[in-house]
């Protein structure tokens, strides 16, 4: 190899690892700055991580100078389990440090996105927000005939019967049905009692929502999923008015992460990862 295209490999080599280590760091290091008195958090997309949002709701709820919290939900769900953990943070925050805690709904907060709403203090949407979804779901693909057509064949040793329910290389028994619809109605029954207790509704009346369909934002209102028709403006101006901020509160923002190499090399990829990932994994339960 000639010796400038060893030098321009080596240059190339360093960039890439430079731009992970920033990556990571970057992605992992939340400087927030507290110099504000409504602090403004986002949650969008498929709800699959926590650790970022849930430490950037922490800095918020510790600092002396932001009063009250608006988290702007734009989200079709995502895992019960880390949706489940947002909301019990979002409670745990708004609790212990006795700020108030919005939400504001953008295009969609459905599901798992509805179930982290409920734990504020006030829930507002627009008019056409698509939210509610309240349900469970697992899915799992079937591979055994398309295999069986290719001439593959998977051989599967196991300590119990249970032990590989869910794979696709063979069919569902009716045994793996009522296991699996056991974990289903199970985690369902947690997501409508999270509901009705925190939105003050009836058990009975949100079985009566709770088959999956979604709402406008003005159908939720009607039926009470909602408090408020508006926008997040809307709900900076309630919160500035009740906390006594006066017309013009000051907002704090986490800082954007910066756009690394990875980013523009593999940016593509990580948003069709996200698309997928929609559709639960197996074991995994998706509000």
């Amino acid at each position: 190899m000639k010796k400038g295209n060893i030098i321009a490999l080596i240059i190339i080599s360093i960039i890439v690892i430079a731009s992970i280590i920033k990556f990571n760091v970057q992605k992992n290091e939340f400087n927030i700055s507290h110099s504000g008195d409504i602090g403004i958090l986002s949650l969008e997309g498929v709800i699959i991580k926590s650790d970022k949002f849930i430490y950037q709701l922490k800095k918020y709820g510790k600092s002396n100078s932001i009063k009250g919290i608006i988290i702007k939900i734009n989200s079709p769900g995502g895992s019960s389990a880390t949706s489940q953990e947002i909301y019990e943070m979002v409670k745990w925050v708004k609790n212990k440090y006795k700020k108030p805690i919005f939400v504001a709904m953008g295009s969609v907060a459905a599901s798992g996105g509805y179930y982290v709403a409920i734990a504020a203090d006030s829930i507002f949407a627009l008019p056409s927000t698509l939210t509610g979804s309240i349900g469970v779901i697992m899915d799992f693909p079937q591979w055994e005939k398309a295999l069986n057509k290719i001439g593959l064949k998977m051989n599967v040793i196991k300590s119990g019967e249970l032990k590989d329910s869910g794979s696709p290389y063979r069919e569902f028994t009716e045994n793996d049905k009522k296991y699996f619809q056991s974990l289903v109605d199970d985690v369902y029954e947690q997501f409508i009692q999270d509901v009705s207790e925190s939105r003050d509704i009836s058990l009975e009346e949100v079985k009566k929502m709770a088959n999956g369909q979604v709402f406008t934002g003005r159908q939720a209102h009607k039926y009470k999923l909602i408090d408020k028709i508006g926008t997040t403006q809307d709900a900076i101006d309630l919160m500035a008015k009740t906390l006594k901020l006066g017309k013009d509160p000051k907002i704090v923002k986490p800082p954007k992460d910066k756009m690394t190499l990875m980013d523009i090399l593999f940016g593509d990829i990580k948003n069709l990862a996200k698309i997928f990932s929609i559709y639960p994994t197996l074991q995994t339960i998706y509000n």
